[in-house]
């Protein structure tokens, strides 16, 4: 499964565009994150961990079709919807196969003190951002 993520970045991209309503952005963004979960094998209470939202939150986006996001400025916990979407585009970069994105991310590694990036990525918001540059920096020796 491919998910399209690069348009869908920050809300103002969308609708400064005019090519999109706050509703579209929301219900694209759910179409998003519900794509890389299941591309990745995440079920809700993975994803709830790894954007650091709570499983009843991501329930109710599930019920709605939609991922509630502040238009004007983005929050940190919008921030890290964001931040998600972006890693999933640096993972996706650098392990075309789904089969090595998910081995990787699912698999305990001495370079993340034999801990999987998943284990990490639930730890805490900022380590979203550190394995997003580890990636990055992996991409581009």
């Amino acid at each position: 499964m491919s998910v399209t993520t690069k348009a869908i970045t920050t809300p103002n991209q969308i609708t400064s565009r005019g090519g999109g309503s706050p509703t579209e952005l929301r219900q694209a963004l759910f179409h998003v994150l519900s794509g890389i979960s299941s591309t990745w094998q995440l079920d809700q209470n993975s994803l709830a961990a790894i954007i650091h939202r709570s499983p009843s939150t991501i329930s109710e986006w599930m019920n709605k079709e939609s991922v509630s996001v502040s238009m004007s400025t983005p929050s940190p916990d919008d921030a890290q919807i964001y931040e998600f979407i972006e890693f999933y585009d640096s993972v996706s970069s650098l392990f075309v196969r789904v089969e090595d994105q998910t081995r990787w991310l699912k698999q305990a590694a001495t370079e993340f003190g034999n801990k999987s990036p998943i284990t990490i990525l639930e730890e805490h918001p900022k380590n979203l951002y550190m394995l997003r540059e580890w990636v990055d920096r992996a991409a581009r020796p």
